[in-house]
């Protein structure tokens, strides 16, 4: 295992990677065979789903896109101060055209994780994603810890969705508190989590 020096901030001219990595390492997520069942078609859709969002992402100045080694792994944070919200010119439409016929249940998706997401200064953790070659290999915790010392520090909580007990399991270690789960579908469910800044690790 490598050490923090291999996680670096991405740019807008990494979007294209970045989304493919994004599209590769959800591809088999917990909430995939709900958005699209059909795995070949779910494979054409997620890049450009998630290049979608990308755009948006990058376009804004409270985002940090961080980056461990050559896209093996990608966390994508935002500093919200009062309400998250990613402004995407045409979004509905270019969500359409990426994603039909599956288009429902992405906006779906957007509503759920929209009408649950608290207000007030935090720090979201949009996306943390590691594509399935370099699963297990301890790189979703480095880039986890590699922001949040940096959060303590500076006395912000963060607040995720998880989609699953796995990736539950690994935020719990890293002290994020379960919120109530958001209910999208009989047996589909993010599960919003907490974690309140270290005060050991503030100034």
């Amino acid at each position: 295992m490598t050490g923090p020096e291999t996680i670096w901030t991405a740019s807008a001219a990494d979007q294209p990677l970045l989304a493919a990595a994004l599209a590769e390492a959800f591809h088999g997520g917990d909430l995939a065979g709900w958005l699209v069942p059909d795995p070949h078609e779910r494979a054409a859709i997620y890049p450009g789903y998630f290049g979608l969002l990308l755009d948006g992402f990058l376009a804004q100045p409270n985002v940090r896109v961080e980056v461990y080694d050559a896209f093996h792994g990608v966390a994508v944070w935002a500093a919200v101060q009062t309400r998250f919200s990613l402004p995407i010119p045409n979004y509905q439409q270019r969500l359409a055209n990426c994603c039909d016929p599956h288009t429902e249940r992405f906006t779906a998706l957007d509503a759920a994780m929209d009408q649950h997401h608290p207000l007030g200064p935090h720090e979201y953790l949009a996306y943390l994603a590691v594509v399935p070659k370099h699963q297990r290999q301890g790189i979703g915790t480095q880039l986890l810890r590699h922001r949040l010392g940096r959060l303590d520090i500076a006395g912000r909580s963060v607040y995720l969705e998880a989609t699953g007990d796995r990736n539950a399991a690994l935020y719990r270690r890293h002290g994020f508190r379960s919120l109530p789960p958001v209910l999208l579908s009989d047996g589909v469910a993010l599960y919003p989590m907490h974690r309140p800044p270290n005060p050991t690790q503030q100034l």
